[in-house]
């Protein structure tokens, strides 16, 4: 008896002599077995499995089957039997005839529709040499805008593509798609709008029309778990287990190494040298090889996982747990963590395994390990990438804030009715129209315009208000006439000359936009020329506030009188002005914090969805939050709403309960006319003005600390939440007491070695 009988007849004393009297699958038992056994199927899987050939046979006979390869004919029968586990037991029996090559499976027909997405993957294969992966992700896309088109009932359809057609499917999308995976639906319709055009299906160039959601570089912020959670996790995992040992190694080395799922799941036994002590990845993304030092740890888990490690004949390192048995896909990992929270008790967020490797990166930057070296290890080819996860490094980026300015003798706040009167600023508003629909002969299409900007993820309110006047002045002029020529653009064009010349380019901007859009299937439409756009105004000089006279004017704060509806109005005013200049936080940001965005713990405020849909953490000093736990001390005991979404900056009389602008900027100009800190022309600095004063305040500290500014300006740029260090270059001024600082510093370093070398 050969080692497939005795295996059958060991297991399954009792079915096998059953199986004996099967005539047509009697054969294929022996090696049917062995092919189950080799899969990993359970005892009580294949015992299964042979009771059920009985009834596979005497169903076969009934269909007439008297050979093996008439059973191709049957193939797709499998939903005659009732039951879903006799579904299987086909399906499983089909599998091994097609791998022993008894029998073989028909060819599927293939559709229109299923054609042409073929066709554009074997164009992304050849001429644009992209990976199976990415070819496979582009062809699904390509089949669904074909399937919304129903090119599988008119084939003829690719030919006669509009631009409406994009954009209809493109807003579909949307609904269940945010703006980073419609990124990628955008960029594969342009790719095979651009493919259509050159085979000559397409007669225009549709791929140069199409609108792409806009994604900004750092908006989200990287998600991370501690150190001692990871290491919590790991050590909740049950290693006896043949799987608690995998999910264990996988675990371990996600968070040691920093690995992607699908460098994890392309290890194999020979990628680990054990002479030379290194782990050899393949990176997925750029496709080259990488070597990683093997630390004794690592080396120590590897051991123990591979000596228990399951027998097979594949090379992968990691095998699937259930049968039949195989490779472990990128998805599988997902489910692994998760279910391993879930087992612990830990309480942790929602993450994925990439969360890991942010972890990793977040505690190498915190052992002072080089963003060079930190990038290399994570297999990245431009620093920029690594840089990324500077924004998490808190305690590095602390060293930014600035304490709260302290005066020695407070002065004394102007009496009552002798108030200092602020010199008028005049900032245009336009008017608000209560009418918020469109009305004039392209009211049509602008409301296609705005749908399909929102579905790209824009908000697109403020630019709707100004279309709506825009709107208005048509539907005075030429009610539902559906024209705009360079006569009504002119006429336009005069009727806001009393407007600042900011405000005019953002109106002359945003119509252009949309005569552009509908003048993709509008030729004869007019499109006003942007060089006869008047010039963007200069950027106003900001005005440095220096730390005594924030000092000054947040004494001043401390005595303000308190209201009959806002008891706190003193406390809350002089907490605000100290954020905006101790924390270089924008008016927006700050009128949007709320309770639940501040971390008294670990010294943070969370800043969310600021300007380019940005998430930063903005760490604090602890002067700052003596402040802060004052403010919120007063605020419970005068019954202030303290609940998560309460805003941090509360108001009685404001916009949903928040400081409005207009008296944090009244309030702003009484303190510094009363502090005497106005420009040549008696005006006060702007609130943004104290943004550039964090700025250069913290370079002059940094000046007078003795530290290297070269490497702290990236921690600066990164605190204000920018993502190039040149837009933190315009924040930073030379001021007087910072040119003295930068001239004695180069006193002392270098004119004594001048001399020394006779040159003084």
């Amino acid at each position: 008896m050969n080692k497939s009988n005795s295996i059958a007849a060991e297991l399954f004393p009792r079915k096998y002599p059953l199986c004996r009297k099967l005539h047509l699958l009697g054969p294929l038992v022996e090696d049917y077995v062995l092919w189950l056994y080799n899969l990993r199927y359970s005892k009580h899987t294949i015992s299964y499995q042979l009771r059920a050939m009985v009834l596979l046979e005497q169903w076969l006979k009934k269909c007439h089957v008297v050979e093996l390869k008439q059973i191709e004919e049957h193939l797709g029968d499998e939903c005659c039997f009732l039951a879903r586990e006799k579904r299987r037991t086909w399906k499983c029996l089909c599998t091994f005839l097609v791998e022993r090559s008894i029998i073989k499976r028909p060819a599927c027909p293939i559709s229109p529709g299923q054609q042409a997405a073929l066709d554009f993957g074997d164009y992304l294969r050849r001429m644009r040499g992209l990976v199976e992966l990415t070819v496979l992700m582009h062809i699904g896309r390509v089949r669904a805008f074909l399937d919304f088109l129903g090119c599988d009932g008119n084939p003829s359809v690719c030919a006669r593509i509009s631009i409406k057609d994009v954009d209809a499917f493109i807003q579909e999308k949307a609904k269940v798609n945010n703006r980073f995976t419609l990124q990628h639906v955008v960029a594969t319709l342009r790719a095979y709008l651009r493919f259509l055009y050159s085979k000559g299906v397409l007669a225009k160039p549709l791929h140069e029309q199409i609108e792409a959601p806009r994604i900004y570089h750092l908006e989200k912020l990287p998600l991370t778990i501690s150190p001692e959670q990871v290491r919590a996790l790991l050590q909740s995992i049950n290693r006896d287990t043949s799987a608690g040992r995998r999910d264990f190694t996988i675990l371990y080395l996600a968070s040691a190494y920093g690995l992607r799922c699908g460098e994890i799941v392309r290890l194999k036994l020979e990628d680990i040298d054990w002479r030379r002590g290194v782990l050899r990845i393949f990176q997925t993304k750029n496709r080259q090889f990488m070597e990683l030092p093997l630390t004794d740890e690592a080396g120590d888990v590897l051991v123990d996982y591979i000596r228990r490690r399951p027998t097979s004949r594949l090379r992968e390192l990691f095998l699937r747990q259930q049968a039949p048995v195989g490779t472990i896909s990128g998805v599988a990992i997902y489910r692994i963590l998760k279910d391993r929270i879930r087992l612990s008790g830990i309480k942790l967020p929602n993450v994925s395994p990439h969360a890991l490797r942010h972890t990793f990166a977040v505690t190498m930057l915190q052992r002072g390990v080089g963003i060079k070296s930190i990038g290399d290890m994570l297999g990245h080819r431009d620093m920029r990438s690594t840089s990324v996860y500077l924004r998490l490094n808190v305690e590095d980026l602390r060293q930014a804030a600035l304490p709260v300015p302290r005066c020695d003798a407070a002065p004394v706040l102007f009496p009552r009715g002798k108030r200092p009167v602020a010199p008028r600023i005049y900032n245009y508003k336009p008017s608000s129209s209560r009418i918020d629909f469109f009305r004039s002969g392209f009211a049509e299409s602008l409301n296609s315009y705005v749908e399909l900007k929102r579905a790209l993820g824009r908000n697109y309110s403020t630019e709707k208000r100004r279309l709506l006047q825009w709107d208005t002045f048509l539907y005075q002029n030429h009610g539902k006439r559906k024209y705009f020529g360079r006569g009504e653009f002119d006429l336009w064009v005069g009727s806001f000359t009393n407007q600042s010349q900011s405000t005019r380019l953002k109106h002359l901007r945003d119509v252009r936009s949309f005569l552009r859009f509908y003048g993709r299937d509008h030729s004869d439409v007019f499109i006003p020329d942007l060089s006869f756009f008047p010039k963007a105004p200069p950027v106003p000089t900001p005005m440095i506030v220096t730390s005594a006279e924030m000092a000054s004017i947040l004494a001043l704060a401390d005595q303000l009188p308190s209201g009959r509806c806002n008891p706190l109005r003193a406390r809350t005013m002089k907490l605000a002005l100290t954020l905006l200049f101790c924390c270089g936080l924008r008016l927006g940001e700050l009128q949007r914090l709320r309770l639940r965005h501040l971390d008294t713990t670990r010294k943070i405020l969370r800043v969310e969805m600021t300007k380019f849909y940005k998430t930063r953490m903005v760490p604090f000093t602890e002067s700052v939050l003596s402040e802060i736990q004052l403010y919120l001390k007063l605020r419970r005991r005068s019954g202030i709403p303290m609940g998560e979404d309460s805003f941090f900056i509360w108001h009685p009389r404001g916009t949903k309960h928040a400081m409005t602008t207009r008296s944090i900027s009244y309030a702003w100009q009484q303190l510094c006319l009363m502090s005497h800190i106005v420009d040549r022309r008696g005006r006060p600095p702007r609130l943004h003005d104290l943004r550039h004063s964090f700025a250069v305040n913290a370079l002059h500290r940094w000046y007078v600390r003795g530290e290297d500014v070269q490497t702290k300006i990236h921690f600066l740029s990164t605190y204000l939440g920018h993502v190039d260090i040149r837009s933190t270059h315009r924040y930073l001024h030379l001021t007087p007491q910072l040119s003295e600082e930068a001239s004695e510093r180069f006193h002392r370093h270098f004119v004594s070695f001048l001399k020394k070398g006779g040159v003084a």
